[in-house]
């Protein structure tokens, strides 16, 4: 049975952030955390490496998990497979500066849902995370 809208829209879309660079990751925090759309947006995890993101991906369950794909100690490239195994309800947005043609088709190799370019406005990364939790 599904819920009453009412109930659905007060749902918050919940959020992993997995990004290496921790000023970056504060400043997406607080994009994501102050967007005002709804379902509120929001940030329940935060990992700096691969390995760490794996555990909090699979901890938390979010409904989506940004992940960069150049991270110490587990590169994305071995996470993302990872992170879908642990979490298979998450959808996973690669998202990184690497500038390789072939990074959407490296996307669904990888079982990510989505890319975004680093390089676009922090208001494309929201319209991605938006659309694959609807």
């Amino acid at each position: 049975m599904s819920k009453p809208a009412e109930e659905a829209d007060a749902r918050s879309v919940r959020i992993a952030l997995c990004e290496p660079a921790a000023d970056l990751r504060g400043a997406l925090r607080a994009r994501l955390d102050a967007d005002g759309g709804t379902p509120p947006l929001s940030v329940v995890a935060e990992a700096g490496d691969g390995e760490e993101s794996v555990r909090v991906v699979a901890a938390t369950q979010p409904d989506v998990a940004i992940v960069e794909l150049w991270m110490p100690r587990l590169d994305g490239t071995d996470a993302i497979p990872q992170m879908r195994a642990a979490a298979q309800d998450t959808r996973i947005i690669l998202f990184t500066a690497a500038t390789s043609p072939n990074m959407r088709r490296l996307c669904g190799t990888l079982g990510a849902d989505a890319f975004v370019d680093k390089r676009a406005t922090s208001d494309a990364l929201v319209e991605q995370v938006r659309a694959l939790a609807a």
